[in-house]
């Protein structure tokens, strides 16, 4: 049987060379799609590695600014102290305002009283003792650099860890990159417990005891907001707001406050349950609103009473006014006292600052923070 011309043709057309460089094209391929197979785990965990080192870094250096601006209020305080006069303390104070609006302190805040005796010792004592232990060296190069910027801090920290080469030349990188090998030379527990710490004073943790009225006050709040209409009554409201709100703000209580104290970090138990408190009596109150009967709130009112929720910037006093104003005014409303006490609708804008415009004389109300009876009498509130 003779062979198909055709096929042999074929077979002619055919060009060995080319085709073997083919195949090792397309072996060459299928290697690399293998080899980038097999370096991806690698190229992740690298990736991993500079995303970890760019966030101890970025949590590094932002603890470094706030020991730095700790140790600064703490020096500033003592040395305003030993100035004998109250007008020299004035004079040097105001020397001290640039610096203390760039941290976001308002000077305008700070009254001839905070600068007394008693006023720098409170102030000095409510400061956070973070960064106490630290040694002599480490509290010389927080002066040394507290000028420099956060980038040449860490290309300090690359060039000691072998990130960099070493650079020369730069008497502030030398300094910096000297200093901060005693950080850097501590061993991974310390490492990771300096890493903890910053993460504390960047989030707000509650302790046990506020942590367990949190825990009723919310499932208390949510359990009303999610009855029927039928089943929703300024008493139910009540209810809420006396498991909750005034069980969160017996908490502020605990806590130092004023308008310098409150913009440091919550570093202590104390000051973390004050911020918890804080943070958890807005929405508690939009639930009292919700779950009060119709009408009972305008938008006015709602927003005018979360305006009067207290701060950690507030004075003891200033907290104290608030609360008492916002317990005066949402047991009116709910009906805990004569309408007649307390305007029926909340329209002074200054409510918040002056609580004292919306009361009458002889108005009686709980102290939410001690529980006692207060009267409002001769333009104040008073123990009955």
């Amino acid at each position: 049987m003779a062979l198909d011309p055709s096929i042999i043709q074929n077979i002619r057309g055919v060009d060995p060379v080319a085709s073997i460089q083919q195949g090792i094209k397309t072996a060459a391929i299928f290697q690399g799609i293998q080899q980038e197979r097999e370096l991806a785990p690698l190229r992740k965990q690298i990736i991993e590695g500079r995303l970890a080192q760019q966030e101890q870094e970025r949590i590094s250096s932002e603890r470094d600014q706030q020991l730095q601006n700790i140790d600064f209020l703490r020096r500033s305080a003592t040395e305003l102290k030993s100035l004998p006069s109250l007008e020299q303390r004035q004079q040097a104070f105001s020397l001290l305002a640039p610096r203390l609006e760039k941290m976001g302190i308002d000077s305008g805040q700070i009254l001839p009283e905070h600068l007394t005796d008693d006023g720098l010792d409170t102030f000095i004592g409510s400061l956070p003792q973070v960064g106490q232990d630290l040694t002599a060296g480490q509290r010389e190069f927080a002066e040394l650099t507290e000028k420099l910027t956060p980038e040449d801090k860490a290309r300090a920290r690359r060039i000691k860890l072998g990130l960099e080469p070493r650079a020369t030349g730069s008497a502030a990188l030398t300094i910096a990159e000297q200093e901060k090998a005693l950080e850097v030379a501590r061993s991974e527990a310390t490492i990771a417990g300096a890493k903890e710490e910053a993460k504390l004073i960047s989030r707000r943790k509650l302790t046990p005891e506020i942590e367990a009225a949190v825990t009723s006050s919310v499932a208390s709040a949510r359990s009303v907001a999610n009855q029927s209409e039928e089943g929703r009554s300024n008493a139910t409201a009540l209810r809420v707001y006396e498991t909750g709100i005034r069980n969160l703000a017996g908490k502020l209580g605990e806590s130092s406050t004023g308008p310098i104290v409150g913009l440091i970090p919550a570093i202590t138990s104390e000051q973390q349950s004050a911020e918890g408190a804080i943070s958890l009596m807005a929405p508690l109150l939009k639930d009292i609103f919700r779950s009060s009967g119709e009408g009972t709130f305008t938008d006015q009112d709602q927003k005018l009473l979360i305006g009067m929720i207290p701060t950690r910037r507030d004075t003891p006093e200033a907290r104290e006014s608030k609360l008492i104003a916002l317990d005066s005014i949402i047991q009116a409303k709910l009906g805990q006292q004569p309408a007649q006490s307390v305007p029926a609708q909340i329209t002074d804008p200054q409510a918040q600052s002056a609580p004292a415009q919306q009361f009458r004389e002889g108005q009686t109300a709980t102290n939410p923070t001690t529980g006692q009876i207060i009267i409002f009498r001769n333009g104040q509130w008073v123990p009955m």
